[in-house]
């Protein structure tokens, strides 16, 4: 990858994407501690809409595009890979 934190079709294998049955879709990847899963969204979909589809809490993670975080309120795009950092702690 050249370290923009994007991705090309050919990246994204097509048995490991998470459906959300939209007609036009983008892909993105997610990286969750060693594991990473494409999935896809909407056009004009948040962030946090994202998370919410794959089951994760957007108000407990910090996501970042490259090494630079980035709000849960920005707009997905096109190719995105975003590494998912959960903030949770326990007592």
């Amino acid at each position: 990858m050249d370290g923009n934190a994007r991705l090309g079709y050919e990246d994204f294998p097509d048995n490991n994407i998470s459906p959300m049955g939209v007609g036009v879709a983008m892909r993105m990847m997610l990286e969750l501690g060693s594991s990473r899963m494409a999935v896809e969204c909407a056009p004009g979909s948040k962030i946090m809409d994202v998370l919410r589809e794959e089951g994760l809490s957007p108000v407990v993670s910090i996501v970042f595009l490259g090494e630079r975080p980035i709000p849960v309120d920005s707009e997905a795009e096109e190719g995105m890979v975003l590494r998912v950092v959960s903030v949770v702690s326990g007592g």
